[in-house]
């Protein structure tokens, strides 16, 4: 992960992909900053977006808590 204005990065090695170590590496990258984003763009990455559309994606409910927005974590 990394942040867009400061430009700082959070990186671990990970052996398996899955929505619940994906998950899990975005509570670590958080801790490690200190604090949230007020949102997190989510690229293709199949854990994150399950259906990629410009207008209308279909996001994982794992990582956000919603099956149809990104809202901030607070």
């Amino acid at each position: 992960m990394t942040l867009r204005y400061s430009r700082r990065s959070f990186r671990r090695v990970v052996w398996k992909s899955s929505q619940e170590i994906w998950a899990q590496l975005h509570e670590q990258a958080w801790r490690y900053f200190g604090s949230t984003t007020h949102y997190v763009v989510l690229d293709n990455l199949k854990e994150g977006v399950l259906k990629p559309d410009l207008y209308e994606p279909e996001l994982n409910p794992v990582p956000n808590g919603s099956s149809s927005s990104s809202s901030p974590r607070k």
